[in-house]
């Protein structure tokens, strides 16, 4: 076998190889959500009445408050079968991440403008800004 042709299939391998490693390392998986909980630190008593987001969930879905482990205040979990439809599941979502932030913190974090005043539009401005709008619904940047 000459040189190349042992070259090529050292190289076929290692592909063959992580492409295997690749697969069995990637999360299986999984179906739509059908439940979605947040930690509150706060007590089921300092709940009642339920912050203002959480009264504006559909009223498909339920809403359920349990003691968090380790007396860690409280756990909210929103389920149905409606949070399957992903429109449903990011406004439920972001209504779980202010209810949060109004039980622990009594206001919702807001960006606002910078306080340099406004940037110039560049690729990386635009890039920035579709990232923050998408963060609000599905919670990462």
């Amino acid at each position: 076998m000459s040189a190349r042709k042992s070259s090529a299939a050292v190289v076929l391998v290692a592909a063959a190889v992580a492409a295997v490693w690749a697969v069995r390392r990637r999360p299986a998986a999984r179906g739509p959500a059908q439940r979605m909980v947040v930690t509150v630190y706060r007590s089921a008593e300092e709940l009642d009445p339920l912050p203002a987001p959480l009264l504006d969930i559909p009223a498909s879905l339920r809403v359920e408050l349990t003691p968090a482990p380790g007396d860690r205040g409280t756990e909210v979990a929103v389920s149905g079968p409606d949070l399957a439809q992903t429109e449903v599941a990011d406004t439920v979502r972001g209504l779980l991440r202010e209810a949060k932030q109004i039980a622990e913190t009594g206001e919702v974090l807001a960006l606002g403008t910078p306080p340099h005043g406004r940037r110039k539009a560049t690729p990386s401005g635009w890039a920035m800004d579709a990232l923050v709008s998408r963060s609000r619904t599905k919670g990462v940047l």
